[in-house]
């Protein structure tokens, strides 16, 4: 690999794009291609500005002893693309999983509730959409339902939290979704928009790396989102990954991923119903 470091602020060699691919699959599992290395380069130098390092070589030393810059640098190189009710479908099943679930509910006259985690929830436009469904699946702003949505990016996470997105991707919603659960901004908040409270009550938010030992999420969720958030491990991590989050889910339970994500080599395990959506056995 050529690496070239033309009208480049800084010197970046291929033994230090090497050394940063290794730190951040060590940290977070990502798997970056060569093809990366602009991305990284981009990303990256922006953090050498910020903390003043004359080089990627001293960067990489220095993330090594100051945790928070491990956390900016595990954000700069963590890609986060989401939109609400992306891949419309998945939400058209957990809609009617949810009708399913209140009339099992009804029939055996018990009082479950409804467990989902939106792993890698990135700015959490899938928690939400996962909020609205259930309220709307529901009839009521205040459904039982309980809602887990976790990313390693602080960033992205935080954004979640506040859950206030520019208008310009409220407005691709329905005109019944923008009206019930968002409030319009207003002078300074003018162009944004702002998740119902409501809603925002039925999310926990949590800060979670895929690599951990251990996930601080119940262990008899209904149903999991882990869309397209393990497309950039390989293989063997990936299936780590996934065997430890099926502990998560319970028997019958809805395990969904992205389009472009086939886990069939789990069949003993998990048993597809097409459209990328897996019923655990």
């Amino acid at each position: 690999m050529q690496v070239t470091n033309i009208e480049r602020e800084f010197v970046f060699s291929a033994s230090e794009f090497a050394l940063i691919q290794q730190k951040i699959k060590q940290l977070a599992g990502v798997h970056l291609t060569d093809a990366k290395e602009h991305m990284v380069y981009s990303r990256l130098s922006r953090r050498l500005r910020h903390t003043s390092m004359r080089n990627f070589t001293d960067y990489l030393a220095f993330i090594d002893t100051n945790k928070p810059e491990q956390q900016a640098f595990i954000d700069a190189l963590t890609t986060n693309l989401t939109s609400f009710f992306r891949e419309a479908y998945h939400f058209d099943l957990f809609a009617n999983y949810c009708t399913e679930f209140n009339e099992s509910k009804t029939k055996d006259q018990h009082c479950a509730t409804l467990k989902v985690w939106s792993a890698g929830c990135s700015s959490g436009e899938e928690a939400y959409s996962i909020a609205m469904t259930s309220a709307i699946a529901n009839q009521s702003l205040v459904p039982d339902v309980q809602i887990f949505a976790s990313d390693i990016n602080s960033q992205v996470l935080h954004t979640a939290q506040q859950g206030i997105y520019p208008l310009a991707a409220i407005e691709k919603l329905t005109k019944q979704h923008r009206k019930r659960f968002f409030h319009k901004g207003i002078h300074l908040n003018q162009g944004l928009g702002k998740v119902i409270p409501e809603l925002q009550r039925l999310i926990t938010f949590l800060h979670i790396n895929f690599l951990d030992k251990t996930y601080p999420i119940p262990t008899d969720l209904d149903v999991i989102f882990c869309r397209n958030a393990l497309i950039y491990f390989d293989q063997t991590t990936t299936d780590q990954i996934i065997c430890k989050m099926l502990d998560h889910l319970k028997p019958g339970g809805l395990f969904i991923v992205g389009h472009s994500e086939n886990y069939h080599r789990f069949g003993d395990v998990l048993q597809s119903l097409g459209n990328t959506v897996y019923k655990k056995g």
